[in-house]
């Protein structure tokens, strides 16, 4: 019996989706929490599921990382981010393919430029690590396209969060956007609290919006 609970315990971890029956013999058919019906899905759908949730975002979060360490160091400085090689800040050289490889290029080359070895900030790394570290807690809680949407805001967050640590600037070409992207994001997984999600977006732009203002008339 302990065995038979901890299986039904994995299952529950696992993930659950609708349409199969659950595996347990004494649940067979939807099981019912609340006011939505949860059923199990078979063995082979959460290895599928799994592997695809997983695999993509965490392959896809260092270049990810890559660009927006790009985007941090640039946009404050009214840099292009598209249409630019990337250079070495002490040489001038352009980086070539094998210089812009995310984490293994910097751990190769020790953190110094292959053109004139001059020393690398680690903050290109760290961001590459943190964008994964997004994707990684991302998978780890969700499943599906919540995962890439999820994901995404956080990647911008993380963005927004290095610029103002930086440079006290939260870009409103990169903060604005937010608020409709997390309304769609909640509207397209919890439809009927949407009412519930539009007041709280409306509070809390008026509460920064206050802060600013009173910010700005005192100082």
């Amino acid at each position: 019996m302990p065995q038979r609970r901890r299986r039904d315990n994995i299952w529950f971890r696992a993930g659950l989706r609708q349409g199969e029956d659950c595996p347990d013999a004494r649940h067979r058919g939807p099981l019912s929490f609340g006011a939505r019906a949860i059923e199990f899905p078979p063995p082979d759908a959460i290895r599928r599921g799994l592997r695809v949730t997983w695999l993509l975002p965490l392959l896809f979060a260092p270049f990810v990382g890559s660009f927006l360490a790009t985007m941090i160091h640039r946009l404050p400085r009214r840099e292009k981010l598209v249409w630019s090689r990337s250079r070495c800040p002490a040489c001038a050289t352009p980086l070539g393919p094998r210089d812009l490889v995310p984490l293994v290029s910097w751990a190769l080359s020790r953190g110094r430029c292959r053109h004139c070895g001059t020393a690398i900030s680690a903050f290109y790394p760290l961001v590459e690590l943190a964008a994964l570290a997004v994707a990684l807690s991302a998978a780890l809680v969700l499943d599906g396209w919540l995962v890439w949407a999820t994901c995404g805001l956080g990647w911008t967050l993380l963005a927004l969060g290095w610029i103002d640590q930086r440079h006290f600037w939260l870009p409103d070409a990169m903060s604005l956007p937010l608020i409709p992207a997390g309304l769609a994001v909640a509207w397209a997984a919890v439809p009927e609290r949407l009412p519930a999600h539009l007041l709280g977006a409306v509070l809390g732009f008026a509460v920064l919006a206050l802060v600013d203002a009173v910010y700005r008339r005192l100082r």
